[in-house]
């Protein structure tokens, strides 16, 4: 999903449903389940009117490569690491 910076709690709102139906989140605006929950899911968008910042891409399998895992871990590292720096 892509939702405006001017409508912060609207994607932190979204966030929060997407996580509570179990999907996981594979980037802050990519998601993803195992379960086939579309018929309801494009009701819920629709019902929000989120579905013109919201794509929905089914598919068989996710894979990641070696960098991308490895780039995912990098990231996570620097972020923890800039916590502990004084402000």
């Amino acid at each position: 999903f892509d939702v405006p910076e001017s409508e912060k709690h609207v994607r932190n709102a979204l966030r929060r449903v997407l996580s509570e139906c179990g999907f996981t989140m594979l980037q802050k605006s990519v998601w993803s389940t195992d379960k086939d929950i579309l018929k309801e899911l494009c009701a819920l968008l629709q019902g929000a009117k989120l579905d013109k910042w919201v794509r929905i891409i089914i598919g068989d399998e996710v894979q990641s490569s070696m960098i991308g895992r490895a780039s995912t871990r990098l990231i996570a590292k620097i972020k923890k690491s800039a916590r502990r720096l004084p402000k």
